[in-house]
């Protein structure tokens, strides 16, 4: 008597453990071996309870099925942690670039948006020196564009230079 109500006992335990495993399997990889691990441990469970020798047999064989499983899931699983961990990095040092690149942008928007004199203008355009000349010469030569006064226009933007027409 006690023998069929440990069997049926046992029996119990592994539809329970099943059931378990199954729920759990469904919510992802590191549930899904926790499942695996209630599952063997009712397999183990039904071994040790005096079942009949074929049962027993075909638990040994479900037992060493559900270890390579296990086995299986858990490198699956060690497989997706490393991936997510690559990705987060990988995710991590885009933001960083995307970030510096915001940065950039900003600064390049806050200095096209800045007040500019003419040379400076001029020079961020890319005119070479002598058509910086020749524009202050027939602007009239104002005082403004020659800070020192010394008759050598946009001198803080081209630095010193002489220019003879």
């Amino acid at each position: 008597m006690d023998d069929e109500r440990r069997g049926s006992g046992s029996r119990a335990a592994v539809v329970i453990a099943t059931a378990v495993a199954t729920v759990l399997v469904v919510a992802g990889g590191a549930v899904a071996v926790n499942a695996y691990d209630a599952r063997l441990r009712a397999v183990e469970l039904e071994q040790t309870s005096g079942s009949a020798d074929e049962s027993s047999d075909a638990a040994s064989d479900e037992l060493q099925e559900l270890t390579r499983s296990l086995d299986d899931t858990r490198s699956e699983l060690a497989e997706t942690r490393r991936r997510l961990k690559t990705a987060t990095k990988d995710r991590d040092t885009a933001r960083s670039e995307v970030d510096q690149a915001d940065a950039v942008l900003r600064r390049q928007q806050a200095a096209a948006t800045a007040v500019r004199t003419p040379c400076q203008q001029m020079f961020a355009a890319g005119v070479p020196f002598a058509q910086a000349y020749y524009t202050w010469s027939v602007n009239g030569a104002p005082s403004n564009w020659d800070a020192d006064r010394d008759g050598i226009p946009c001198e803080n933007s081209y630095g010193k230079r002489i220019y003879v027409p």
